[in-house]
């Protein structure tokens, strides 16, 4: 949470606050794992680590028990909060926790890719979950053709999956994401318009306006579900609006606080047309788009895109297009028209 709120607003206080309670944090887990870095020694709670919580698979009664290991989705995310801690310490000057949560960090990884990641790319948990942790947090980024693998092999399951959520709480912020950095914007967008339980638009389907705690948390008779533990007003599963604003409306800081963003839509699926907007430390930065055929009409067969842009004063912001050069805007409205 801090990092994030540093990276948002650009404020360096906020990580000067929170950095005794981000070192001892990382300090804490460090003292759980094993000499491998894997991080596989039981918490003391009844139901030890949560893993890839509500996975769809799981038992209604029995939450926890989903498909991909737990260690691993313990191991992932330990990784990436000693490399948010290691830039924080960067940040601050505090060069000798920086080096000694960069080698931890390293070490972790390490771990990572030799219990969990085999050479031909495939995870121990041949599941969206454990590829889309493993490439959405940099894991495999040293290792060009494990990544590539891996990615393919995300992209098979939900082929094989026909376009379903395979993922609960800890895997499901990153599915997307990971699709789209390793080249598979259809598969992404395949999961994204699925109406088929488990999906997004199933829920809407049925009549929801807020996104669900369960993926199934109400039957389409209107029956809930039978696990009992369920809300109908739960972020978790609705983390998929983050993609959605910075892969689909194209709207992403580049800088902390929004000094410089991105300005990258990226269309496919069924959409013609997507708007986002965000209230950054300078003002409203905002962008809407529109794909047209050669008669000026929405279809997703078009090749002229329209987008009108607002920069904040104070800020830039930079227009990425596939096959086309980075446009820098400055502070103002724009109305662009490309041809794609």
């Amino acid at each position: 949470m801090p990092w994030t709120l540093y990276k948002d607003s650009g404020d360096i206080e906020i990580l000067r606050e929170n950095y005794d309670l981000s070192h001892d944090w990382v300090d804490e887990v460090a003292g759980y794992l094993s000499p491998d870095g894997v991080w596989d020694r039981r918490p003391e709670f009844v139901l030890g680590q949560l893993g890839d919580w509500l996975d769809p698979s799981a038992p209604p009664d029995q939450p926890s028990l989903a498909m991909t290991q737990k260690e691993l989705v313990a191991t992932a995310y330990f990784a990436r909060s000693c490399s948010q801690v290691t830039q924080m310490a960067q940040i601050l000057g505090k060069d000798d926790d920086a080096e000694r949560f960069g080698e931890l960090y390293n070490h972790v990884r390490r771990g990572f890719i030799d219990r969990f990641s085999n050479m031909d790319g495939t995870m121990t948990s041949d599941t969206q979950c454990a590829y889309a942790l493993s490439i959405a947090f940099g894991l495999l980024d040293d290792d060009d053709v494990r990544r590539v693998k891996a990615g393919n092999r995300l992209a098979q399951l939900v082929r094989e999956s026909g376009g379903k959520v395979s993922t609960g709480f800890a895997g499901t912020p990153f599915v997307l994401p990971a699709l789209s950095i390793t080249g598979h914007d259809e598969e992404a967008f395949a999961l994204l318009e699925s109406t088929e339980c488990p999906s997004w638009l199933y829920q809407v389907k049925i009549g929801a306006t807020t996104t669900w705690e369960r993926w199934d948390s109400m039957e389409p008779d209107g029956t809930l579900n039978k696990g009992g533990m369920t809300s109908f007003n739960h972020y978790t599963l609705g983390s998929v609006a983050a993609w959605m604003h910075s892969h689909i409306g194209g709207l992403e800081a580049i800088d902390p606080g929004w000094k410089r963003f991105r300005v990258a839509p990226h269309m496919g699926g069924g959409i013609t047309h997507a708007s986002t907007s965000h209230i950054t430390p300078f003002g409203r930065a905002a962008v809407s788009w529109k794909l047209l055929d050669a008669q000026g009409e929405e279809s997703t067969n078009g090749n002229r895109l329209e987008m009108d842009i607002t920069v904040p004063v104070g800020t830039t912001g930079t227009v990425e297009l596939a096959n086309h050069e980075p446009h820098e805007l400055e502070a103002g409205h724009h109305r662009l028209i490309v041809n794609l």
